[in-house]
C-alpha cells in the first residue's frame, strides 16, 4: 500500500464516475474509510443546509412582502384588533399546509369554517392569537399577555 493520499474531491469524483478505482477504496484502512465517510457527511449536510436556508429565506421574504402589500392595515387598540377598511376578515393559505387568518370581528377560531382547510393555522383574532397544529391542539396568546409578559409593543402591522 505505497500509494499517495489523494485529495478528497478527487476521491469523491472517482467514487462516482470511476468504478475501477473501487479496489483502492476496499484495500484502505478502516480509519481512512471512516474519515472519508465523515467528510462526505459534512459536505452533504452543508449542501442540504444551504438549500433549505435559501428556500426558507424565499418563503419568509414572500410572506413579508405579501403581508406588507396585500393585507389590510390593522392596529391594536386597548388589547383589541382593529382592521381598517370594509373587509374585517382576511384569509390566505399556502396549499393545504398553512393558513393565515386575520379577523377583527371573531373571537374563536372554530367559528371560521376555512380554518379546517389547513393543517396548521395562524389566526390573529379580535383579542388573541391562536396557533393551531395538525392535531387540533391550540396555543392561545392574548394581546395583553404578549404586552405584559414578553414586553412586546405591537401597535400596527409593521
Amino acid at each position: 500500500m505505497d500509494q499517495k493520499k489523494s485529495n478528497f474531491f478527487k476521491r469523491l469524483k472517482d467514487a462516482i464516475f470511476n468504478f475501477d478505482e473501487y479496489k483502492i477504496f476496499i484495500e484502505e484502512k478502516l480509519s481512512e474509510s471512516i474519515k472519508y465517510l465523515f467528510k462526505i457527511m459534512i459536505l452533504f449536510s452543508l449542501i442540504i443546509t444551504s438549500i433549505i436556508t435559501v428556500k426558507i429565506t424565499g418563503v419568509v421574504n414572500n410572506t413579508r412582502k405579501y403581508i406588507k402589500e396585500e393585507m389590510p392595515n390593522f392596529k391594536l387598540e386597548e388589547d383589541t384588533l382593529v382592521i381598517e377598511g370594509e373587509n374585517k376578515q382576511f384569509i390566505v393559505g399556502y396549499d393545504s399546509l398553512i393558513g393565515i387568518i386575520v379577523s377583527s370581528e371573531i373571537q374563536d377560531i372554530e367559528k371560521i369554517p376555512e380554518s379546517n382547510n389547513y393543517q396548521r393555522v395562524f389566526a390573529i383574532l379580535k383579542d388573541k392569537i391562536i396557533i393551531k397544529d395538525e392535531n387540533g391542539m391550540q396555543n392561545v396568546l392574548t394581546y395583553k399577555t404578549l404586552k405584559e409578559k414578553n414586553q412586546i409593543g405591537i401597535s400596527n402591522k409593521q
